[in-house]
């Protein structure tokens, strides 16, 4: 096996919360590895949200503005209208104040790796990793690579292999568990489809869970999500029965693909010594609505905070991370109870109390989701998206 020992920082997968995590420490002097089993640009099942808050920590990020970001063709679609709906039609519209944006995770994330690429980072794609060794801080590659670094940051998804490694010591639950989802998702051309021009999502025909329906410039995203139902197939029959309903061909809906979605399965304490997880490979995803960009994100700026503050003790830096990400625990907490609060409400009076409920707090829960206010009460929030100085 090829070893190499001197990297500070090795970061398994390159979505958007690897990609955050090597832009950063590269640019900060670290000598970072970046491995990605994918070449780019490639496929990603999302719906691409892209809330207020995630704008602002994007333009930080990146250095540009939305505007740009449009002009490049990278966020595709905007709405400031949306929709809740159940096994009838609609139930509620809305309309915000910001809009909400949308992007192909192909092109989103095929940005994000070339700025990756020029942050001084070496990148690595085509390496599938199979092992970690937790206690010598080793990353084992299925083509007989063998790399060895101070950190290691596993961004690597919902069935993280870095996650797995760690349940294994026991320090983290398995991903795949109580709190995850099953998710199934395609695209159908605009011309092809009757759905609402703005995003909708529909409660009622799964449980603990719901069918989405959101646009884009050429093609409606469509997927559907459930907590309880962990059978692919009875899942596809669910999401074409309701495109047919819905008036679409259901020849064209050959090209739905499935992926597991954190749903409430976060960890509280998100990493071990110096092993640290970020975005889905930590869970963290929004338990109400599955948005998962943001605290990829913003996951992966705490990490290289920690990784930072404990870069000469690297077994202090699980601890400090954790600390760093109660910021996201407790919007994950808040935001797992509104969930329960919210399908209970479903069962209750044909979805009028829910429709009540909306109609009353409407501007603050999308104030809630834009990042403006906290699922704690939904009192005024500030997200902090500072970069490493």
């Amino acid at each position: 096996m090829n070893c190499k020992k001197n990297y500070d920082v090795i970061i398994v997968g390159a979505g958007p919360a690897g990609t955050t995590s090597g832009m950063i420490l590269a640019k900060k002097g670290m000598n970072v590895l970046v491995l990605e089993r994918e070449t780019f640009p490639r496929d990603k099942l999302c719906a691409g949200l892209i809330t207020l808050k995630t704008q602002e920590l994007i333009s930080d990020l990146v250095g540009q503005d939305l505007s740009k970001l449009q002009s490049r063709g990278i966020i595709e679609y905007q709405s400031t209208a949306y929709g809740l709906g159940n096994t009838q039609d609609l139930f509620y519209q809305g309309k915000m104040e910001y809009p909400f944006y949308f992007v192909k995770r192909k092109i989103y994330d095929y940005f994000l790796f070339e700025k990756l690429k020029s942050s001084g980072a070496r990148v690595l794609t085509g390496q599938k990793v199979i092992g970690i060794d937790c206690v010598k801080s080793e990353v084992f590659t299925a083509d007989g690579h063998r790399f060895k670094a101070r950190f290691i940051v596993g961004a690597d998804g919902a069935m993280s292999r870095v996650r797995n490694a760690l349940s294994r010591l026991n320090v983290v639950q398995k991903p795949w568990l109580d709190g995850a989802a099953l998710a199934l998702e395609c695209f159908i051309p605009r011309d092809e489809a009757n759905f609402y021009d703005f995003p909708v999502i529909y409660f009622g025909y799964v449980p603990m869970g719901y069918i989405w329906s959101f646009p884009g410039r050429t093609a409606y995203c469509l997927g559907v999500c459930s907590g309880e139902i962990r059978d692919g197939r009875k899942l596809k029959k669910i999401l074409r029965d309701f495109a047919s309903k819905s008036g679409f061909s259901l020849e064209a809906m050959e090209n739905i693909r499935a992926h597991v979605l954190p749903y409430g399965d976060f960890e509280k304490k998100p990493g071990y010594r110096n092993i640290l997880l970020v975005g889905d490979a930590a869970g963290f995803a929004d338990p109400l609505l599955g948005e998962g960009i943001f605290y990829a994100h913003k996951s992966a700026l705490l990490a290289c905070q920690a990784i930072k503050l404990t870069f000469e003790c690297p077994a202090n830096a699980a601890r400090v991370y954790a600390r760093l990400a109660q910021e996201i625990v407790q919007e994950m907490d808040y935001a797992r109870f509104w969930k329960a609060v919210t399908f209970k409400l479903l069962s209750l009076n044909n979805y009028g109390l829910l429709k009540c409920v909306f109609a009353k707090f409407s501007p603050k829960l999308v104030e809630t989701i834009h990042g403006l206010r906290s699922f704690k009460w939904l009192r005024p929030k500030k997200w902090s998206f500072s970069l490493l100085t």
